[in-house]
């Protein structure tokens, strides 16, 4: 069972809410302030483990850099 959007589904519908808001208005604000408000809610540490999922550490090769 699901426990609710993953952290790429909130940021995404997040980023899409602020075009969307910047493109028809400030009446769709409350939209974008609550995903953000959901993005938030999630501890830094959660935060920056989904972003370095999504962004991995590169060399200056290209490659993958490990972290330990």
């Amino acid at each position: 069972m699901k426990k609710g959007p993953t952290y790429q589904e909130l940021e995404q519908a997040t980023r899409f809410a602020a075009w969307i808001v910047v493109e028809y208005g400030e009446q769709y604000a409350p939209i974008f302030d609550r995903l953000e408000a959901e993005l938030n809610k999630l501890s830094p540490r959660d935060r920056a483990a989904q972003f370095l999922k999504s962004n991995p550490p590169q060399t200056l090769e290209g490659g993958v850099k490990a972290i330990r």
